[in-house]
């Protein structure tokens, strides 16, 4: 699989270097087999194989709902139950298309993200880019958020401790269920495959890391041998959870 990068002017070559593309694409391929990355006035968007004549997919943070009240950026969410109302810095180890760390800048946590795929870390930098230019969603989203391409297990011990949680949401398995996923999520599975060292990420943070928060979904098995000391569920998922030392729930 290639990923084929169409520039709408030669002057966002520029822009393609800053998101690290041009050390991971090409400039032709098979629209049948290869995804094609188009870098336009819109930002960085994506074209899945058979799908390029298609609009293209973007991450995008400012449709959020930010409505005083409105309740899914409160952090009386099981989200926020999750990694601690009480804690401020977050470190997302697995961020994918940063659905969880945009909810968490908005509950108004400090997020440290890591994203490995060289893609997935593109899209979600270019979203982040252009959430920085929005007049509101800049200083709710994008300013609460740092990012980086990195191998999650590339930091050292005491690194994962000075943060009040470290999140780690893993790729799902697949579903048994005969209803296709959003595109969203179709996309991301795309790009990311399986995450065949997840088990040993898991156990790592868990040794390391004050607070371990790694999310499933809410019927999967559990996540270590090793009970957690407690989990919070919504009706979809649950996020099993781990201390290190005494910490607010």
């Amino acid at each position: 699989m290639k990923f084929v990068l169409s520039l709408a002017e030669p002057k966002q070559k520029h822009r393609a270097e800053e998101l690290l593309l041009t050390n991971h694409c090409v400039f032709e391929g098979n629209p049948s087999l290869d995804a094609k990355l188009t870098l336009d006035e819109f930002g960085l968007g994506i074209h899945e194989p058979n799908m390029w004549n298609q609009p293209a997919f973007y991450v995008d943070f400012t449709s959020m709902d930010i409505r005083t009240g409105a309740g899914n950026i409160s952090r009386k969410q099981p989200l926020a139950r999750a990694v601690g109302r009480q804690s401020e810095k977050i470190l997302d180890l697995t961020a994918g298309f940063g659905s969880d760390a945009s909810l968490l800048a908005g509950m108004g946590y400090l997020v440290d993200a890591r994203e490995r795929h060289p893609i997935v870390y593109a899209l979600l930098q270019d979203a982040l880019d252009r959430t920085a230019q929005h007049p509101v969603y800049a200083e709710i989203v994008a300013e609460r958020i740092r990012l980086q391409h990195q191998e999650a297990n590339s930091v050292g011990p005491s690194f994962l401790r000075a943060f009040d949680a470290v999140y780690v949401d893993p790729m799902y398995p697949p579903k048994k269920s005969k209803a296709a996923p959003p595109r969203r999520a179709q996309i991301l599975q795309y790009l990311a495959g399986k995450d065949l060292d997840q088990d040993d990420l898991i156990r790592w943070v868990r040794t390391h890391a004050k607070r371990t928060v790694v999310k499933r979904p809410r019927q999967a098995p559990p996540t270590l041998e090793e009970a957690p000391h407690h989990q919070v569920e919504s009706k979809l998922v649950r996020w099993d959870v781990w201390l290190n030392q005494s910490s607010s729930t």
